[in-house]
């Protein structure tokens, strides 16, 4: 016998219709320090700084994706639509996380003229996506997109993939669009989104403390406290 805990809604709709999981089956959302993102403050001084730490031009749009290099995560899309994006635009693509060196490769070549910047596994990211001006993640599918919700957090417009669930749109900023949809309409929607100011609420909800009270006093109901 087991019990069931699902991060978002769509993940229980998923289960229930792929293993039989219960529509009642408790939620309780991945849980984040959210003052971390929310509170982080960077002068243009240290964005500067970052900015040449990385080697990215002042003047460069910055195209940034938070994810392990793994093939759920779409990452030649990604790449595919800022080389469109480079087209017409002086664009950087920064990727946090790690990745292989044969999809980093894939990802060089398919990015057009885009100074393309790799950070490997970082503990800064509250200050990285800082110095983006959109977020992008062309998911095949996500059961939580917790960097979604960061990237919100830190101030940041979105364009995510159609697949990652609705409750992580925490601001009036996310533009969503099938992962199958060509690098043009992909590259387009990235362009709508650039240094698009937003506005953020219902974020509560990742709180750590509230999701690990919520979890605590599940496992409490589950043993008859």
């Amino acid at each position: 016998k087991y019990i069931p805990v699902c991060v978002t809604r769509l993940q229980r709709e998923s289960a229930n219709f792929i293993y039989g999981v219960s529509t009642d089956a408790v939620i309780v959302y991945n849980g984040i320090n959210i003052h971390r993102f929310l509170d982080t403050k960077l002068y243009s001084e240290d964005i500067s700084i970052l900015k040449s730490k990385y080697k990215i031009s002042q003047g460069q749009v910055v195209v940034g994706c938070v994810g392990r290099g793994a093939p759920v995560k779409n990452y030649p899309l990604l790449a595919k639509a800022v080389g469109e994006l480079s087209k017409n635009r002086d664009v950087a693509l920064l990727i946090v996380g790690n990745i292989d060196e044969e999809l980093k490769n894939k990802i060089m070549q398919l990015s057009g003229r885009a100074n393309v910047v790799f950070t490997g596994s970082v503990s800064n990211t509250n200050e990285l996506y800082r110095i983006m001006d959109v977020f992008v993640l062309p998911s095949f599918h996500e059961s939580s997109s917790i960097v979604s919700v960061e990237a919100q957090l830190s101030g940041l417009s979105c364009v995510l993939s159609d697949s990652i669930s609705d409750e992580v749109v925490i601001s009036d900023g996310v533009v969503k669009l099938s992962p199958y949809r060509s690098a043009i309409e992909w590259a387009s929607a990235i362009e709508s989104q650039i240094e698009k100011s937003i506005n953020i609420y219902d974020f509560e909800r990742f709180d750590f403390e509230k999701n690990a009270m919520r979890l605590y006093n599940f496992y409490n109901k589950i043993i008859g406290y």
